[in-house]
């Protein structure tokens, strides 16, 4: 909801790949959340025209179509697509337009994965974001422009959060 009041408020409007998210936490829960994005939704002016990135061949699934190259699958929601299921297609090629009523944005989601039989998950858990960073490799080139979250710096952080609770203890905050 928040990114599609910003796409309305600017027309446009990303996610983070990497970026740590809420979207599925649950409170007092034992175990660890799946919080690191392993994918980009971004919201863009229904009817956007898409092109096919690189040379593949399109697979339908029951919720979205993935492009599957011999070592790379893009999986694709949020697009409509007339393409046939097993459709070889050209780098350049139309794909596609963003679904939605003209006027509106619409929401696509892209993620990328090294594994072509693998259904990546859209989240992990930040232990085990290192191991999945290199299966669901980041979008960003796709959109042309650098969608990644920063890196967070453990140790600095940290530091961080114990000066901000010294503060607060001490009573300055």
């Amino acid at each position: 909801k928040l990114l599609a009041k910003a796409a309305a408020d600017t027309g446009v409007a990303a996610t983070r790949y990497g970026e740590c998210r809420l979207s599925y936490t649950r409170l007092l829960s034992p175990r660890m959340p799946a919080t690191f994005a392993l994918h980009v939704d971004a919201c863009l002016p229904a009817g956007t025209e898409a092109v096919v990135p690189f040379d593949c061949v399109l697979k339908r699934t029951s919720q979205h179509f993935i492009l599957m190259a011999p070592d790379l699958a893009l999986h694709i929601h949020g697009l409509e697509c007339q393409l046939e299921d097993g459709t070889e297609l050209q780098s350049g090629a139309p794909l596609g337009k963003i679904a939605g009523a003209e006027g509106s944005v619409g929401g696509l989601r892209l993620q990328l994965c090294r594994d072509q039989d693998l259904v990546p998950p859209l989240f992990a858990r930040p232990d085990h974001a290192h191991a999945w960073r290199r299966i669901c490799l980041s979008p960003s080139a796709l959109f042309g422009i650098d969608l990644d979250a920063p890196s967070v710096q453990n140790d600095r952080l940290l530091a961080s959060r114990k000066r901000d609770l010294a503060r607060e203890a001490a009573g300055e905050g």
